[in-house]
């Protein structure tokens, strides 16, 4: 039997098709997304990235060293810290609405080969001139001003994990001393990280820094430790010292306590003249 369909019926089986088309219509738009237009990734603020450690893949289209690590962690307080590759650094950042500003870097002053410090120079120098930021699949992109193509990042593991399941921490900050007077070509400094907890005891240094030649102060550190090393119990102190010609010049006359919580932190140390 043959069913004529009439044009009563085509109408309302339109009229059907149409409802249908404009519900899902509605329920994908009403669905949230985490891309802005055109599928571009959502901006990024602060606490997005606060606990998080990442590795550069790519300076600018320029690539990297291989023998180089160049990172940067957000810490909370608006902060930054990483490896340039060859000195740590460390800093403030304001980052909010997927605009970055970083500014005023500090860094220790090792040496390295050429083609890793040409790396690093170049690398927080981007930094310092980055103003935007977006996390693009697996990679996070800094754009900078006068750089055609972003910087490049993996994610590395996560900071802020207990102790246990992390073996690497850091502290840092700057030595310097109130008096106006010109640190000598050859000078040396040392700062290190120990436990104080036994007064008739050696102390045990966790961590120990070594900067040559130094410049002028205030002369900036990073010391790196294995948090496993820690107990609460304990008391960690800090020392610095500068050198010259074998010479002692300044050391820090008063204990410099830390608390060792597992996140870089940044202090300053004061140091006297030797008499």
């Amino acid at each position: 039997m043959t069913v004529t369909e009439t044009p009563l019926g085509r109408r309302t089986r339109g009229l059907i098709v149409l409802g249908v088309l404009v519900v899902a219509a509605a329920v994908a738009s009403a669905a949230p997304s985490r891309h802005g237009p055109r599928g571009r990734p959502a901006s990024l603020s602060a606490s997005d990235l606060v606990g998080t450690e990442w590795l550069l893949e790519d300076l600018g289209g320029r690539g990297v060293v291989d023998d180089a690590q160049s990172t940067i962690a957000f810490q909370a307080g608006g902060k930054v810290t990483g490896n340039g590759g060859c000195n740590r650094y460390f800093g403030p950042a304001r980052i909010s609405g997927g605009r970055i500003d970083i500014e005023h870097l500090g860094s220790t002053r090792m040496a390295c080969p050429p083609a890793i410090m040409d790396q690093e120079h170049r690398f927080l120098d981007a930094l310092q001139k980055a103003t935007r930021i977006e996390r693009r699949g697996a990679f996070l992109l800094i754009h900078s001003a006068g750089i055609d193509k972003p910087l490049r990042f993996t994610q590395m593991g996560k900071q802020g994990a207990a102790p246990a399941e992390r073996r690497h921490a850091s502290l840092g900050g700057v030595v310097t001393y109130p008096q106006r007077v010109a640190l000598p070509p050859d000078a040396e400094a040392q700062v290190q990280l120990i436990d104080a907890s036994l007064a008739d005891a050696p102390a045990d240094v966790l961590a120990e820094q070594k900067i040559a030649p130094v410049g002028q102060v205030p002369i900036a550190f990073r010391l790196d430790y294995d948090p496993t090393r820690v107990d609460a119990r304990r008391r960690y102190q800090l020392q610095a010292r500068i050198e010259a010609g074998g010479k002692l010049l300044f050391i820090n006359t008063k204990a410099h306590p830390v608390r060792l919580d597992g996140a870089p932190a940044e202090t300053e140390i004061v140091v006297e003249p030797v008499q």
